[in-house]
């Protein structure tokens, strides 16, 4: 994604899985959710407390002091505004929702910043006021660290200690800020792996810890995690920096200015997951391009994924592919892949696993953008999945396709049996 004054938000919902028409097109209700403001990004919990999901966001832009985060609260998702940053402005291409600090409530993680510059991040934690206050209290800031623009932020005990840790990429490191024992931050393990964007996660040397995956390449996590080196192993070579032409990277602003990937375009967003039922976690990437001939590959992991010969296989060539996920939406035990495009027809689309790494396309909606989404959340609480995206052109709505059939055991099928 390009770190911009305008990104934007938009919400999918998709539930109801089991009980589809017979077509390979998903029929939804849609309801707009809110047209009021720029949204910038968008994350999902229940932050309040009451077995509900939320939806949580910041909106103004990345060059806009003044933003805020707000809060739409489930299931009638009643926007309020949670805090506001005076003078400030949102500077991440992510936001997340996870327990800081152990009290049993959803914190929220993001960056702040003065505009223009963006290289000014300091990546923070708000602490959630319940229980001492309702939601609605005050939000303790906290700072982890200065930072680079953060592309993409996770929340994760990479240490094993009992106490999250957030991981981020910007366009040009990886860091991980380790917590502290007293709440506080150790300096960042980082490393610099070239620029772009886009970054994954899981065990995918099978020993146990959260491995970390970017475009072309993946990174071990060693016994010291604090202390030792992340060695980078090779799934796509022609991602590498060094193969990369000159003017590769991003102008000052964020935006990219040249690229090379396997066919010509760019590693956009990134997935860790089993995707043919062998035990050992794949990789899922797809691409950004200006409109049109953006791929969608999956590598299947060899036995020994340290030494290469990872398998490229090709999911779909379509416009340019801002937004991924993978989830096990047709509750049959095998994980789907879940696709939107940024732009020209902005189809979703889920990609129906016959849990052996065979994929069938069932197109949930087109003609709504999807930028930095597809992401799988359950916000109605039924036990099947919903879809969310926030999107870059269509900045000012937020939207919702709900599916209103009445709940029952999974079918394992999303639409009509494969040919």
């Amino acid at each position: 994604m390009k770190a911009s004054s305008r990104s934007f938000i938009a919400l999918l919902v998709l539930s109801g899985l089991a009980a589809m028409a017979a077509a390979a097109d998903l029929p939804f209700q849609q309801v707009v959710l809110d047209s009021s403001e720029i949204n910038y990004q968008r994350a999902v919990g229940d932050i309040d407390g009451d077995g509900q999901n939320d939806v949580v966001g910041s909106v103004g832009g990345a060059f806009a002091p003044g933003s805020s985060i707000v809060w739409y609260r489930g299931p009638a998702w009643t926007k309020q505004t949670l805090l506001s940053f005076s003078g400030l402005c949102w500077r991440a291409d992510d936001i997340r929702l996870a327990d800081l600090d152990g009290d049993g409530d959803l914190d929220i993680v993001g960056g702040v910043g003065a505009a223009p510059d963006s290289t000014s991040t300091t990546v923070v934690w708000w602490r959630n006021p319940r229980p001492v206050q309702p939601v609605t209290g005050t939000w303790t800031r906290f700072d982890i660290a200065n930072s680079d623009y953060p592309k993409n932020l996770f929340v994760a005990d990479v240490d094993r200690d009992f106490r999250p840790d957030v991981i981020m990429r910007t366009p040009e490191s990886v860091r991980i800020n380790f917590q502290n024992s007293d709440g506080s931050w150790a300096s960042a393990k980082s490393w610099s792996i070239g620029s772009g964007e886009g970054m994954g996660a899981g065990d995918i040397d099978g020993d146990g810890d959260l491995d970390i995956a970017i475009g072309g390449k993946w990174f071990e996590t060693p016994a010291d995690v604090r202390n030792g080196a992340y060695n980078g192993h090779v799934y796509a070579a022609k991602w590498l920096p060094e193969n990369q032409p000159e003017g590769w990277g991003w102008a000052r602003g964020g935006c990219k200015v040249a690229v090379a990937d396997l066919d010509g375009n760019w590693p956009d967003r990134i997935e860790a997951a089993d995707l043919n039922g062998d035990g050992r976690p794949d990789i899922v990437v797809s691409e950004e391009t200006s409109l049109s001939g953006a791929k969608t590959y999956w590598f299947a992991a060899p036995a020994n994924p340290m030494q290469g010969g990872w398998t490229r296989r090709v999911l779909v060539t379509q416009n340019t592919t801002h937004s991924l996920d993978v989830a096990d939406m047709d509750r049959d035990g095998d994980l789907d892949i879940i696709t939107g495009e940024h732009r020209g027809t902005m189809k979703l689309a889920i990609w129906e696993n016959d849990g052996r790494g065979n994929f069938m396309e069932h197109v949930v909606s087109s003609g709504k953008e999807s930028h930095l989404g597809a992401s799988v959340f359950d916000l109605d609480g039924d036990g099947d999945l919903e879809i969310a995206s926030i999107c870059w052109d269509d900045y000012t709505k937020l939207h919702l396709w709900r599916n209103d059939a009445p709940r029952g055991p999974s079918t394992g099928r999303l639409g009509p049996s494969r040919q």
